[in-house]
C-alpha cells in the first residue's frame, strides 16, 4: 500500500529551506545592522531543527530491515553530498589555486569524517549519523510509552540550557558529562516522531512562544549583556529548539486546511519540497561565487542587494536542481529523478 502524502511535513521543509537562503542572503559589508542580523539570525534558527525533525517524523519506526533502509536512504544524500563536495573543492582551487598533492589527499581522504568543500554540506553528516542510527533506536520506540518519549526529550532539554548555565556553573559538556548521549540533534529526530504522532499542543501557545527569543534578545542588548546568537540561541540551545517546536506544531495544527488545498496548489507544494535538498546543496554555490562575485550585486545596494541575494539564489538554485532532476544521473546530483 503506498503511504498517504502528509502535506503539512512538505510544508515544513519548504519553510526551513526558505530560511536557510535568507540566513545566508545578507551580503558582508553592505551596511547591515547588527540589530538587524540578529533578528534575522533569531528567525531563522529553527532551519535545521525543523530538517531533523522532519526526518523523525516521516521514517521513525524503521520498518523495513536495518541494511535496507540504510542503503536506500544513504543513497539518496551520500552520491548528492559527494558531488557538491567535488563542486566546493573546484571551485575553491580557481579561486586560491590548486592545492598541494599532500593537502588534496588529505581533503579526500577526510571527506567520511568531516565537511569539505564548502562549511554548508554540514548538515548532510549528522543527517547520515541520524539515518544509519535510526534502524537502532527504532525498536525502542516502537515499545516506549509517552512517558519515557518525555523522559528522553526531557534530558536533550536539558542538555540544551548549558548554554546558558554554563555562564555560572561548571557545566561539563564533553564525553565525559552525565548528559553527553542525551545532548545533539538526535533530540530534533525523536521530537519530530513525539509532536507527528502524539503532539497536541495548542496553536496560541506556539504562537506566544515565536517573539520570545526576540524579547530576551532585546532585553539583553538593553542591559549590555553579552549575548552570541550562534551559541546562546543556536541549532542546539533551548531557544533553538523552542522555536522549531512552535513552528511544527502551529503547521501540524494546520494539517487539515493544508490537505484540503486544491490539486494543483498541493501538487505545486510537493515538486518544490521534493526540490528543497537540491535547493539546499546548490544555493551557497549560486550565492556566493555567482550573486555575489561574479555579478556584484553588493552595488546595487544594501536592500536591493539582499533581495537579490535571497531571490535570485532561490530561483537560480530551484532552475538548476529542476534541471539537474532531468539528466540520467540527476538523483545523484539533487537525491531525486524527474525523468520519465
Amino acid at each position: 500500500m503506498m503511504k498517504k502524502r502528509i502535506y503539512y511535513l512538505d510544508v515544513l521543509r519548504v519553510l526551513a529551506c526558505l530560511m536557510v537562503i535568507a540566513m545566508h542572503a545578507p551580503l558582508p559589508g553592505v551596511g547591515h545592522t547588527g540589530n538587524f542580523l540578529c533578528a534575522e539570525g533569531l528567525f531563522c534558527v529553527p532551519c535545521i531543527g525543523l530538517f531533523f525533525m522532519i526526518s523523525g517524523a516521516l521514517l521513525l519506526p524503521v520498518q523495513e530491515t536495518g541494511v535496507s533502509f540504510v542503503k536506500k536512504r544513504l543513497a539518496k544524500v551520500v552520491f548528492p553530498l559527494l558531488v557538491w563536495i567535488c563542486v566546493g573543492i573546484v571551485i575553491e582551487a580557481l579561486q586560491k589555486g590548486t592545492p598541494e598533492p599532500a593537502a588534496l589527499l588529505r581533503t579526500i581522504f577526510s571527506i567520511p569524517f568531516s565537511v569539505q568543500g564548502s562549511g554548508i554540506l554540514w548538515f548532510v553528516y549528522p543527517l547520515i549519523g541520524l539515518y544509519l542510527l535510526a534502524p537502532i533506536i527504532s525498536p525502542w520506540l516502537e515499545k516506549a510509552g509517552r512517558t519515557e518519549l518525555k523522559l528522553f526529550l526531557l534530558l536533550w532539554a536539558v542538555s540544551l540550557c548549558f548554554p546558558y548555565l554554563k555562564d555560572i556553573l561548571d557545566i561539563e559538556t564533553s564525553k565525559k558529562g552525565i548528559l553527553y548521549y542525551f545532548s545533539g540533534y538526535l533530540g530534533y529526530f525523536v521530537l519530530g516522531y513525539y509532536l507527528h504522532n502524539f503532539g497536541r499542543a495548542k496553536t496560541w501557545i506556539a504562537i506566544a512562544l515565536l517573539p520570545i527569543p526576540f524579547v530576551v534578545g532585546a532585553l539583553f542588548k538593553y542591559w549590555g549583556l553579552h549575548l552570541s546568537v550562534s551559541y546562546h540561541f543556536g541549532y542546539l540551545s533551548l531557544v533553538g529548539a523552542m522555536m522549531s517546536w512552535s513552528w511544527f506544531t502551529i503547521v501540524r495544527n494546520l494539517s487539515q486546511r493544508i490537505d484540503g488545498l486544491n490539486p494543483g496548489a498541493l501538487s505545486v507544494l510537493q515538486h518544490f519540497s521534493t526540490c528543497c535538498f537540491g535547493i539546499y546543496l546548490i544555493h551557497i554555490y549560486v550565492m556566493r561565487p555567482f550573486l555575489w562575485d561574479v555579478c556584484h550585486i553588493s552595488l546595487l545596494g544594501r536592500w536591493s542587494s539582499l533581495l537579490v541575494s535571497f531571490f535570485g539564489t532561490l530561483l537560480i538554485s530551484y532552475g538548476l536542481t529542476v534541471l539537474f532532476s532531468k539528466l540520467p544521473f540527476g538523483k545523484y546530483i539533487v537525491g531525486f529523478s524527474s525523468r520519465r
